[in-house]
């Protein structure tokens, strides 16, 4: 039996072709043309909202995070420092495939937009946000793994 080929297309529409050792038998040729044709033909980015509708209690919450004393003193010395806007360059396409400006954003996660700022020398970045109960590893405790995603 000669060697059959799959091509395989990438999202950059390269190919990429594998070859194999024989063609495949009737029992298996079924399910790899169908493992092929969805390489091939990925289905489309599953819709759902971009932003999780806000809540009363997000509004609260971004309400206490702004009036916190580091917050203020930060946006009261703009010789220092300039706020920024997190996420900004995120464009709504994009959003949901981002971990902590699209998964991880909602009620009892990164609910609230974080307190940004940077030093007008660039040297320091300074954020202040909040940390749902939803992303703790045990009770009271910001799962280790989510803190070191926040500290890249």
């Amino acid at each position: 039996m000669p060697a059959a080929n799959a091509t395989i297309l990438a999202e950059s529409d390269s190919s990429i072709t594998l070859p194999s050792i024989a063609a495949p038998t009737a029992s298996i040729a079924a399910p790899i043309k169908t493992l092929v044709e969805a390489i091939n033909n990925p289905s489309p980015t599953p819709s759902r909202p971009v932003s999780p509708p806000v809540s009363e209690k997000e509004l609260l919450l971004q309400q206490e995070l702004e009036s916190l004393e580091v917050v203020v003193k930060h946006a009261e010395d703009p010789e220092s420092w300039t706020r920024r806007t997190a996420y900004s360059l995120v464009t709504d396409d994009y959003r949901i495939h981002h971990l902590t400006a699209g998964t991880l954003r909602g009620d009892g996660m990164l609910s609230v937009k974080p307190a940004l700022f940077q030093s007008k020398d660039q040297l320091q970045v300074m954020s202040v946000l909040h940390v749902g109960s939803d992303l703790c590893g045990h009770p009271t405790i910001v799962h280790g793994g989510l803190l070191a995603t926040l500290l890249e």
